[in-house]
């Protein structure tokens, strides 16, 4: 690990024997440092950044929560331990959000600088929450899945309306991705719903 994480590892380590590794929802009203930008950083370098500290803090909570849990539940949707899922979904959340944030995001940003972002569904919650499907209640599972995401912006949604879309060019990087090799094709795999902001 590099010298400069090693206070923010130990840290981490700390924050795991006190309290669960928390959720990583996607964030609300991003903004994405773009290459060239005046005292930023580029976004790759924002990723490697993020990732070490994300991992640091993922590994402690990981080595804390074995060593006073022994106890755990078989997930057979994943092929092993329900931590293990929570785990790799949690990972999944977290490099969705960054490729989102550099690859999805900008094009949006450009009509509205304030628009919010997130996601519904097994992937945001890790469970099937749709009572009209026989899979409702269990685990999501990773070896098919799909993301629904939505955007929250009055402008947009006057741009686009309400149908369900799907960016094929930002599917096709997230089949790129290892952990991602179970999301569906197309727009059944990520769909995109834009929406009219809250009053």
């Amino acid at each position: 690990m590099p010298e400069e994480y090693r206070g923010w590892y130990d840290m981490a380590s700390l924050v795991a024997q006190s309290q669960p590794l928390p959720d990583l929802p996607i964030a609300s009203g991003p903004s994405p440092v773009f290459a060239g930008a005046s005292g930023g950083s580029t976004p790759l370098a924002r990723v490697q950044d993020l990732t070490i500290k994300l991992s640091a803090l993922k590994f402690a909570s990981s080595t804390a929560t074995s060593s006073s849990n022994n106890n755990e539940t078989y997930n057979t949707n994943s092929g092993g331990s329900s931590s293990d899922a929570n785990t790799k979904l949690a990972d999944l959340q977290c490099q969705f959000e960054q490729l989102a944030e550099t690859e999805l995001l900008p094009k949006y940003l450009i009509d509205d600088p304030n628009l919010k972002v997130g996601c519904t569904g097994s992937f945001k919650t890790s469970k099937v929450g749709n009572p009209s499907k026989p899979t409702y209640g269990q685990s999501v599972n990773l070896e098919k899945f799909d993301i629904d995401y939505w955007i929250e912006s009055d402008i947009l949604f006057k741009k686009y309306g309400p149908n369900l879309r799907a960016d094929l060019k930002f599917r096709e990087i997230l089949s790129k991705i290892p952990g991602f090799e179970g999301l569906k094709p197309n727009k059944e795999g990520l769909s995109i719903k834009f929406k009219p902001s809250k009053q």
